[in-house]
Protein backbone atom coordinates (compact mmCIF):
# COMPACT_ATOMS: atom_id res chain seq x y z
CA UNK A 1 0.00 0.00 0.00
CA UNK A 2 1.56 3.40 -1.38
CA UNK A 3 0.83 6.23 0.94
CA UNK A 4 0.41 10.04 0.40
CA UNK A 5 3.19 12.64 1.17
CA UNK A 6 0.37 13.76 3.39
CA UNK A 7 0.11 10.83 5.18
CA UNK A 8 4.01 9.97 5.54
CA UNK A 9 3.86 14.15 7.00
CA UNK A 10 1.21 13.28 9.62
CA UNK A 11 3.02 10.03 10.61
CA UNK A 12 6.66 11.84 11.30
CA UNK A 13 5.22 15.37 12.16
CA UNK A 14 6.60 16.93 9.58
CA UNK A 15 5.56 19.19 6.94
CA UNK A 16 4.29 18.20 3.74
CA UNK A 17 7.24 19.90 2.12
CA UNK A 18 9.37 18.69 3.93
CA UNK A 19 8.66 15.18 3.02
CA UNK A 20 8.87 16.23 -0.63
CA UNK A 21 11.84 18.00 -0.72
CA UNK A 22 13.24 15.36 0.92
CA UNK A 23 12.03 12.90 -1.47
CA UNK A 24 12.89 14.92 -4.41
CA UNK A 25 16.86 14.74 -3.14
CA UNK A 26 17.17 10.89 -2.20
CA UNK A 27 15.39 8.00 -3.75
CA UNK A 28 12.15 7.24 -2.48
CA UNK A 29 13.79 3.51 -1.44
CA UNK A 30 15.68 5.35 1.07
CA UNK A 31 14.27 8.49 1.26
CA UNK A 32 11.81 7.84 3.69
CA UNK A 33 14.30 6.11 6.31
CA UNK A 34 16.39 8.97 5.68
CA UNK A 35 13.95 11.20 6.60
CA UNK A 36 12.87 8.93 9.37
CA UNK A 37 16.56 9.54 10.66
CA UNK A 38 16.74 13.80 10.16
CA UNK A 39 13.35 14.07 12.01
CA UNK A 40 14.96 11.75 14.87
CA UNK A 41 17.99 13.70 15.11
CA UNK A 42 16.12 16.73 14.71
CA UNK A 43 13.82 15.50 17.69
CA UNK A 44 16.99 14.29 19.47
CA UNK A 45 18.60 18.50 18.72
CA UNK A 46 15.25 20.01 20.23
CA UNK A 47 15.29 18.37 23.30
CA UNK A 48 19.16 18.79 23.67
CA UNK A 49 18.44 22.88 23.24
CA UNK A 50 15.01 22.36 25.40
CA UNK A 51 17.63 20.88 28.17
CA UNK A 52 19.92 23.52 27.93
CA UNK A 53 17.69 26.19 27.80
CA UNK A 54 16.00 24.86 30.91
CA UNK A 55 19.51 24.84 32.39
CA UNK A 56 20.14 28.40 30.98
CA UNK A 57 16.75 29.74 32.59
CA UNK A 58 17.59 28.39 36.31
CA UNK A 59 21.18 30.16 35.63
CA UNK A 60 19.03 33.33 34.52
CA UNK A 61 17.04 32.92 37.92
CA UNK A 62 19.81 32.22 40.16
CA UNK A 63 21.80 35.24 39.14
CA UNK A 64 18.86 37.45 39.40
CA UNK A 65 18.39 36.21 43.00
CA UNK A 66 22.00 37.02 43.57
CA UNK A 67 21.58 39.97 42.04
CA UNK A 68 19.00 41.47 43.76
CA UNK A 69 21.01 40.56 47.19
CA UNK A 70 23.84 42.29 46.14
CA UNK A 71 21.34 45.36 45.31
CA UNK A 72 20.30 45.13 48.76
CA UNK A 73 23.86 45.26 50.66
CA UNK A 74 24.70 48.43 48.28
CA UNK A 75 21.42 50.06 49.57
CA UNK A 76 22.46 49.36 53.22
CA UNK A 77 26.33 50.37 52.31
CA UNK A 78 25.29 53.50 50.74
CA UNK A 79 22.86 53.76 54.28
CA UNK A 80 25.81 52.95 56.47
CA UNK A 81 28.24 55.19 54.73
CA UNK A 82 25.77 58.55 54.92
CA UNK A 83 25.50 58.04 58.77
CA UNK A 84 28.91 57.68 58.80
CA UNK A 85 29.38 61.39 56.70
CA UNK A 86 26.46 62.99 59.14
CA UNK A 87 28.39 61.48 62.39
CA UNK A 88 31.89 62.83 61.07
CA UNK A 89 30.40 66.26 60.08
CA UNK A 90 28.78 66.55 63.67
CA UNK A 91 32.52 65.45 65.00
CA UNK A 92 34.01 67.80 63.49
CA UNK A 93 31.88 70.70 64.28
CA UNK A 94 31.86 69.83 67.94
CA UNK A 95 35.48 69.83 67.78
CA UNK A 96 35.55 73.34 66.18
CA UNK A 97 33.14 74.99 68.48
CA UNK A 98 35.51 75.09 71.89
CA UNK A 99 38.07 77.18 69.22
CA UNK A 100 35.76 79.61 68.08
CA UNK A 101 34.41 79.47 71.59
CA UNK A 102 37.71 80.55 72.73
CA UNK A 103 38.46 82.93 70.13
CA UNK A 104 35.55 84.88 71.05
CA UNK A 105 36.22 85.06 74.80
CA UNK A 106 40.30 85.87 74.33
CA UNK A 107 40.55 89.37 75.17
CA UNK A 108 41.02 91.18 72.03
CA UNK A 109 43.28 94.67 71.98
CA UNK A 110 41.95 97.11 71.37
CA UNK A 111 42.24 99.21 68.35
CA UNK A 112 45.15 102.34 68.97
CA UNK A 113 44.46 105.59 68.01
CA UNK A 114 46.53 107.27 65.74
CA UNK A 115 47.78 109.45 68.92
CA UNK A 116 48.76 106.89 70.86
CA UNK A 117 50.56 105.60 68.27
CA UNK A 118 52.23 108.75 67.76
CA UNK A 119 53.34 109.12 71.09
CA UNK A 120 54.49 105.28 71.58
CA UNK A 121 57.26 105.87 69.67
Amino acid sequence: MSKTIKEIAEEIGVSKQAVFKKMKREPLSTGLQGLTTTVDGQNRLYEILERELQAKNEQIVALQAELSKERQHSREQAERIAVLADQAQRLQLAQMQPQQIEDCVAPAEPPRSWWSRFWSK
